[in-house]
């Protein structure tokens, strides 16, 4: 086994259907995603990244105008435990929930966060959990929002929690 290290100071962009699949199963946190801005994906979970029973740590990344039908810029489910940190979540959409990222039964921490103008239709405009445990420190959230048809709606304009956990500390 090896540690997946992915670094660089780009803009990847997307012009069609499919998400970025950077870590799909079987990273550690000791695999890195740094310093790469993640724009225009589109998929049906995971617009930007799909982690799936994988641990890896996303730093200093940012997704933009990405999305999906849940997990705008990123979709996280399984056993797993993403960390990312100091990351922009900016103009990210989920036609259902998770705007900037949905979490499934998996574990989560958003450390040094930002979330800004995410849109989901029913649930957590930021961020949405689903049987998980989310921990966020530090983290910004701002203009997020639930729309259907351009009304707003819905619940968890930041952040949605259903049968998950979620602690939060400055």
């Amino acid at each position: 086994m090896f540690d997946l290290i992915i670094r660089g100071d780009r803009v990847v962009t997307s012009q069609g259907a499919g998400a970025w699949d950077v870590c799909i199963s079987g990273e550690t946190n000791e695999s890195l995603l740094q310093n790469i801005t993640i724009s225009g994906g589109n998929s049906p979970g995971g617009g930007g990244i799909y982690i799936e029973n994988s641990s890896p740590t996303i730093r200093n990344c940012t997704f933009r105008n990405c999305g999906a039908i849940s997990g705008g810029a990123a979709y996280v489910s399984g056993q797993c435990h993403p960390r990312f940190l100091e990351c922009t979540f900016n103009g990210n959409w989920a036609e259902v929930g998770g705007g900037a990222i949905e979490i499934v039964t998996a574990s989560c921490d958003l450390l040094d966060c930002t979330f800004l103008n995410n849109t989901a239709q029913s649930f957590g405009a930021g961020v949405m959990a689903y049987q998980g445990t989310v921990h966020i420190s530090g983290s910004m959230f701002s203009a997020n929002e639930l729309k259907e048809d351009g009304a707003i709606s819905g619940s968890g304009g930041a952040i949605m929690m259903y049968l998950s956990t979620l602690t939060m500390d400055s």
